[in-house]
């Protein structure tokens, strides 16, 4: 039996906007929820592959960001809006610039309670 402590989930700030999907597969939009420095959480028309990977294009406090992620889970939610076709889909940063990693700690401090 382990007593190792569980890994502290990362604090998750809410985020209300649009990503842009900026791979070469299937244009898509969604509509972020929110943000960690691990990943995003997105709602969206289309329902993603687990394990897929997808190129991300969005603006956070002005700076645009580029940012290349897994999508680790994708479920219909119905508490918003399932009937309507909407998934909700956790998306883990695969690959994050320096650059990106700041703007995004940066976002989380200034907005963390």
């Amino acid at each position: 039996m382990s007593t190792a402590e569980p890994t502290p989930r990362a604090a998750r700030i809410p985020l209300d906007v649009v990503v842009v999907r900026a791979d070469d597969v299937e244009a898509g939009i969604y509509g972020a929820i929110d943000i960690s420095t691990t990943g995003l959480c997105l709602m969206s028309e289309r329902k993603e592959r687990v394990g897929g990977f997808v190129a991300l294009n969005f603006t956070l406090d002005e700076t645009p960001l580029n940012i290349y992620g897994e999508v680790v889970w994708c479920r219909s939610d119905q508490t918003k809006g399932a009937a309507a076709g909407l998934h909700t889909i956790g998306l883990k940063f695969v690959t994050l610039s320096p650059s990106a990693q700041r703007v995004i700690q940066s976002y989380i401090d200034s907005r963390a309670d």
